[in-house]
């Protein structure tokens, strides 16, 4: 069965998306679905936002139901946006049956420690030192993967009779999460690894699953129409390359937690002799791990957005592969030396901490510059959402200015820099045709 499915991803393609970018994208709607949540838990620390957020305290189920219909409406956009984009037609009540299976599923919300915010807020996890009782977190692994995959498989068996295989990953998934923690030794008061190996194996076997029950409907099920639709070519609107442009800059943010959570666990059991010949428990530790994370983040970037502006405007820019995996290596530096070095100046720790955002967007202008007239803008964008990023950490009164810049500073990076593509490269195809003449 499994070698059946490896074939049909292999065989079956779709001019309207490929599947290498639909499997990336599919996998990016679990990470932007995550930090939809891990938004919600940090506005949940925050005590300015007690009077709004209160009455979800308690009972507790109003909570529940509303992380999972956040988690449910994140998850849902996105797929149902990829299904129709690949295939031009979505199945019957996909929308409804994922919103409404993750707001269900919402009842078995693993709390795993994102409340704290250690990466923005240099505060440990609840997870470490608070760990849910391994019980409780064994139920809720069981109940948030596999309610979600039971309500996705009922809507797929009018695609596929072999649609019950979806509830299967559901509890594989559950059960990759919680066995673990029945340990001491994979658990180490880390119960958000177990969540991410659980997510990892959700969001690859519905995938995998996906494409195959797609490829292989039954009769009578698909539109007259859906076999013109899949044999043409499809270009990205306006506002998709932008939401999608901005959403690349989130998914960011999550591969930060989760490329640092992997760094850990690797060296976690790393060989002593790797481990102390490294240096690994030391700064130099936190350097490898940086540059370890914000390297796979600058490939995985690099790849979103050439992909984003060739399926846009048909058009490749030469060099940016390279040029943007060295900014974000140069991040990583930054962040590093905001984050590990001391004593440093308040000055300069605010510049490290402007610095690591702009750093992407300064060496992106290069190539920018090269292919359009006016490709500066992008670093002059840059040095702003660098510049306004250290304003709001320096007006905030406590550390979590730190994930308000980020995030606010973020978002206008990234929508300034879609915008300032769509323009250069709109005034460039305009002065083709002059040039021509």
């Amino acid at each position: 069965m499994l070698r059946q499915l490896v074939s049909t991803v292999t065989e079956d393609d779709h001019l309207r998306l490929h599947r290498i970018p639909f499997t990336l994208l599919w996998f990016g709607s679990y990470g932007l679905a995550w930090y939809v949540l891990y938004i919600y838990e940090m506005l949940w620390y925050d005590g300015n936002f007690d009077p709004i957020l209160s009455w979800l305290k308690w009972p507790s189920w109003r909570e529940e139901l509303v992380v999972g219909l956040l988690f449910g409406l994140t998850l849902s956009f996105v797929q149902t946006w990829l299904i129709r984009l690949r295939y031009g037609y979505v199945p019957r009540l996909w929308r409804i049956a994922t919103i409404l299976g993750a707001t269900i599923a919402g009842f078995g919300y693993p709390r795993v420690g994102m409340r704290t915010g250690e990466y923005l807020l240099g505060l440990n996890w609840m997870g470490v030192n608070h760990p849910p009782r391994t019980d409780s977190l064994v139920n809720d692994f069981l109940i948030w993967f596999s309610v979600l995959g039971l309500f996705q498989a009922i809507v797929m068996l009018r695609i596929n009779r072999k649609a019950w295989l979806i509830i299967i990953v559901g509890v594989l998934a559950g059960i990759i999460a919680s066995v673990p923690l029945l340990s001491p030794r994979p658990l180490y008061g880390k119960p958000i690894w177990t969540l991410i190996m659980g997510t990892m194996v959700q969001a690859s076997g519905t995938c995998l699953l996906l494409l195959h029950f797609m490829a292989h409907p039954r009769e009578n099920v698909v539109p007259n129409n859906n076999e013109i639709k899949s044999n043409q070519v499809y270009t990205i609107t306006v506002s998709t390359f932008i939401l999608l442009w901005i959403g690349i800059y989130y998914l960011h943010l999550v591969l930060v937690t989760a490329l640092s959570e992997l760094w850990r666990f690797m060296v976690y059991y790393s060989p002593n002799v790797l481990y102390y010949g490294l240096d690994l428990s030391s700064r130099n530790g936190e350097l490898y791990r940086c540059l370890f994370s914000f390297g796979i983040i600058g490939v995985i970037t690099a790849l979103g957005q050439q992909w984003l502006m060739k399926k846009h405007s048909n058009s490749s820019i030469p060099g940016w592969r390279k040029f943007t995996i060295v900014g974000w290596i140069f991040a990583g530096i930054t962040w590093w030396g905001f984050r590990y070095v001391y004593p440093q100046p308040d000055l300069e720790r605010a510049f490290m901490f402007g610095a690591h955002l702009a750093m992407p967007a300064l060496f992106q202008a290069i190539p920018m510059n090269r292919a359009f007239r006016g490709g500066w803008m992008w670093a002059v964008v840059g040095v702003l959402a660098g510049v306004i990023v250290v304003f709001i950490r320096g007006a905030g009164q406590s550390n979590l200015s730190n994930f308000y810049g980020v995030i606010v500073a973020g978002l206008i990076l990234s929508f300034t820099t879609a915008l300032v593509f769509l323009r250069l490269q709109s005034r460039s195809r305009e002065t083709q045709p002059t040039i021509a003449a």
